[in-house]
């Protein structure tokens, strides 16, 4: 502030000040500080209007100085074929703005589909298609056998904000299979959730639901940077995925736990009480394939996630893992992974193992006898103590003791 050129200099490039309380000299002020910073090269500037805190400030300075040393500016398709009303997810405008800090996001509408191409379009997100006409559906093929990179996130069933599912219409899978990507109509559930409030009559409730997918750890894919470094992941009612051909070019990036079942109801219950019952009374669990990312012969990739609602606003706020994986798989598709290892250190998530039945006895029985051995044991050796002091007492002042 001693310098009105360089406030007019910040205030230019975007940094406005912030009025902050400042204690100082047992004296209270309201001062006018700059909290942001500009990363400049050549002609190319890029700004963070203001900085608040120091836990993501390695990576939007990394991304900042990344755009503005790029030499070309990468462009991300945008094909949001948001049919139906989603009011469980609530659309994705947070995701868009996210992407549009490092890219340049063009909206693909449907007459520009033929336009599609590699040189142009680094990367393609089709989220929540529905029905989409052959001839867009052929320049997505073409695109993809040009060496074009597309992230499918695919919603199979239509959620309403009273808890109703129907299947929801949607022809991606046929592309998607010509690539080795089956997408059956099923509803994966695993014990293995994450917490979802609930409204009843007299309050909200809040429970483990069997249909946010929570994925650990342990279940992501540690070859791929995408999820390498990620520590959770929730995938809100999500079908499976399976791999019609398995080859190094095919990577599973996300499972269910071991815990896991499907339905394959047309129209399921999906209530948090009828689907936490069916998921104990099932007979058969398993792992199930989430999310892929295969490679084509052409030089095209695919990710393809088996729930596109993962990625609405509401989620994402929720759920800042998301967030990362999400922006990993644009990031891995289109400029490398070059920022994936410093966002996945953000906002981390460390959700405990789920334990076999076995197991969990084990540790239970454990739990109930340690407390009561270690008090016995305690008492052992105070009473084996106290005897090896008698006796030596008694030893040493025996014939005293006889006076």
């Amino acid at each position: 502030a001693t310098s009105p050129g360089d406030m007019q200099r910040a205030q230019m490039q975007g940094i406005a000040p912030v009025e902050l309380n400042v204690i100082e000299h047992d004296r209270r002020e309201l001062m006018k500080v700059y909290l942001g910073m500009s990363v400049m090269h050549g002609d190319r500037l890029q700004v963070l209007p203001v900085v608040q805190t120091s836990a993501n400030l390695e990576y939007r300075l990394a991304q900042a100085i990344l755009k503005v040393s790029s030499s070309e500016e990468r462009v991300i398709g945008w094909m949001v074929l948001l049919d139906d009303k989603f009011p469980v997810g609530g659309g994705y405008a947070g995701l868009k703005r996210l992407l549009e800090e490092r890219y340049r996001v063009k909206k693909i509408e449907p007459d520009e589909n033929y336009a599609l191409d590699p040189e142009n379009i680094s990367t393609l997100i089709i989220a929540s298609p529905g029905v989409i006409a052959e001839d867009e559906l052929e320049a997505i093929d073409r695109y993809i056998m040009k060496g074009g990179r597309i992230i499918a996130l695919v919603d199979r069933w239509a959620i309403s904000d009273k808890l109703e599912a129907k299947p929801r219409p949607t022809n991606i899978s046929k592309l998607l299979s010509k690539y080795g990507i089956d997408m059956p109509l099923d509803l994966v559930m695993d014990e293995s959730s994450s917490m979802a409030a609930f409204s009843g009559q007299v309050a909200t409730y809040h429970v483990p639901y069997p249909l946010w997918l929570r994925v650990r750890s342990k279940d992501l894919s540690k070859e791929d940077p995408i999820t390498a470094e990620l520590s959770s992941l929730t995938l809100p009612w999500s079908s499976s995925i399976k791999l019609s051909n398995e080859s190094k070019d095919r990577e599973v990036l996300a499972y269910s736990s071991p815990f896991a079942a499907a339905t394959y109801n047309e129209a399921p219950n999906i209530d948090p009480e009828a689907v936490a019952e069916i998921l104990r009374e099932s007979k058969e669990h398993e792992s199930y394939a989430l999310a892929v990312r295969v490679k084509d012969e052409s030089g095209g990739e695919i990710v393809a996630v088996g729930s596109g609602r993962f990625a609405q606003d509401n989620f994402l706020a929720r759920f800042p893992q998301n967030i990362a994986f999400i922006e990993n798989a644009v990031d891995a598709l289109t400029i490398g992974d070059r920022l994936i290892g410093i966002r996945s250190r953000v906002g981390t998530d460390r959700p405990l193992a789920l334990l076999m039945p076995a197991e969990k006895a084990t540790l239970k029985l454990i739990n109930i006898l340690v407390g009561p051995l270690l008090v016995i044991i305690i008492a052992l050796v105070v009473i084996a103590f106290r005897r090896m002091r008698n006796r030596r007492v008694r030893l040493a002042y025996g014939k005293a003791g006889a006076l």
